[in-house]
């Protein structure tokens, strides 16, 4: 393993000696996880930026993603709405009128 000395500001060094305390960890093991987080967040980044720069990947419209989210929700809802409506026929204990099914 390789090691690596860094200066940091006196209020970081407290918030990381503070962490350490709290999870119980060394000073080290703090900062190579903030790290890595870091380094994960950078990647994620990176490959955002990659696929916004591809002209062959295509970009979602925001109206279009909400509209197919809402058509989808709207489909399961009557799923839900058709499943209880059979299983409420088919008690025969349940008298009352059956559940209404939601407009399309």
């Amino acid at each position: 393993m390789t090691q690596i000395t860094a200066r940091v500001p006196d209020d970081l060094a407290r918030q990381i000696d503070e962490a350490a305390a709290q999870l119980k960890r060394s000073r080290a093991q703090v900062v190579r996880q903030a790290l890595e987080y870091c380094l994960e967040d950078f990647e994620d980044l990176k490959l955002g930026i990659e696929r916004l720069r591809d002209p062959a990947d295509s970009i979602l419209d925001g109206d279009d993603v909400r509209r197919e989210l809402l058509d989808q929700a709207q489909i399961a809802v009557m799923g839900c709405s058709a499943a209880g409506l059979l299983l409420h026929w088919k008690n025969p204990r349940l008298k009352a009128r059956p559940p209404r099914l939601p407009p399309v």
